[in-house]
């Protein structure tokens, strides 16, 4: 019971809910400025367009050491598909 208590204590600070908008904001922007960067290296090598975003910045992050980077990321099969 006591657990509760504090929980409702701590969620009923004052300018919280503002404090969460405002970060909610910046992580938008943040993820925005991502995707743009992540879209500006797919458009300079377009076989970045077949790579999902978290592989694609693994990739990135290995850019000094090309070494460490995954090859079986690169070489991943499609998923089997039909044309009816």
């Amino acid at each position: 019971m006591q657990e509760i208590l504090n929980a409702r204590n701590a969620l009923c600070v004052d300018g919280l809910m503002d404090l969460f908008i405002g970060m909610a904001q910046k992580l938008e922007k943040i993820q925005k400025s991502l995707d743009d960067y992540l879209e500006q290296k797919r458009q300079q090598f377009p076989r970045f367009y077949f790579l999902s975003s978290d592989d694609l910045l693994d990739i990135l992050g290995q850019a000094k050491d090309p070494r460490n980077v995954q090859v079986e990321t690169l070489h991943r099969p499609l998923p089997s598909f039909s044309l009816k």
